[in-house]
């Protein structure tokens, strides 16, 4: 809880969202810091991509986050704002659906970023085709509806008409029939809804990501004291208690102010020597 005592407390921050994002990142940024949550009203985010297929997003996860809030300081002439993106897909080591959360502080007057990062294999982001009635009630039984919404079209995932969004049991099996008599090759592609207004698992993921970002905003600068003070490089190479061999185990943390350009190595953070097991010299 915030006791009066940070930059922030008491400051107007502007929230860009058009899919109710405040819910997850509002109420920590108004209890930990104080703040004062605005939601822009007027700003279309779905013209930075959409995961509903309508428009591809062109820029990368962080850079879209950060021209959403860019734009919310110059529309709304804020000082400071806040935008969050998200990225689905397969994990390459795993292959588990895989979420990656970001959470974007621009603060203009003191020209700083800072960016909360959450990834997590706990989503519920599916797809493919569904041919008939059980093929339905299948996926929507996996998928988390009605809590977690559906998305329903004919043919193919690029299918850019007569998209069915669908929230309530009774638009279930009408928007299915729906898109398969639409459908040419006697079909329906069904996937989850990952708006977050739509999928409450992806909403909790972003405000993990927002308490990420709420930490790196408490944590200042040992040189010039400005907040946003955080890790930028894990260097591995600790030494092996056995052969004294570089291990993949961390040596050290890169920590940087981007205010002052001050920066910080904090050694051995895993322990001194790595045991042997993560050595690639005695455990190859």
């Amino acid at each position: 809880m915030c006791f009066g005592n940070h930059i922030y407390t008491n400051k107007n921050i502007l929230l860009v969202t058009q899919h109710r994002k405040e819910k997850a990142i509002g109420p920590l940024f108004e209890n930990e810091l104080g703040a004062k949550i605005t939601v822009s009203q007027t700003i279309d985010t779905d013209q930075f991509g959409t995961f509903t297929k309508i428009k591809k997003r062109k820029k990368s996860q962080r850079i879209t986050a950060k021209n959403k809030a860019k734009l919310g300081i110059k529309k709304y002439n804020y000082d400071i704002a806040l935008a969050s993106e998200g990225s689905f897909f397969k994990h390459p080591l795993t292959g588990l659906a895989w979420n990656v959360e970001l959470v974007c502080l621009i603060d203009r007057k003191r020209k700083i970023e800072i960016y909360g990062i959450y990834e997590s294999a706990d989503t519920n982001a599916d797809s493919g085709y569904i041919f008939d009635q059980a093929g339905l009630e299948k996926f929507i039984e996996k998928s988390g509806f009605p809590s977690h919404h559906i998305i329903m079209r004919p043919d193919h995932s690029k299918y850019k008409k007569n998209i069915h969004y669908v929230n309530r049991e009774e638009l279930l099996l009408p928007s299915f029939e729906y898109c398969l008599n639409q459908s040419r090759k006697k079909r329906v592609f069904i996937e989850t809804d990952m708006r977050a207004h739509a999928n409450p698992t992806r909403m909790k993921n972003i405000q993990k990501a927002t308490e990420k970002l709420i930490e790196k905003i408490h944590c200042q600068c040992p040189q010039c004291h400005m907040i946003g003070y955080s890790l930028i490089e894990k260097v591995k190479g600790l030494q092996c208690g056995s052969c004294g061999q570089a291990s993949e185990l961390i040596l050290k943390y890169i920590y940087k102010c981007q205010h002052c350009g001050y920066v910080e190595e904090k050694i051995y953070p895993e322990g001194r020597y790595a045991p042997m097991m993560y050595c690639y010299h005695c455990n190859p």
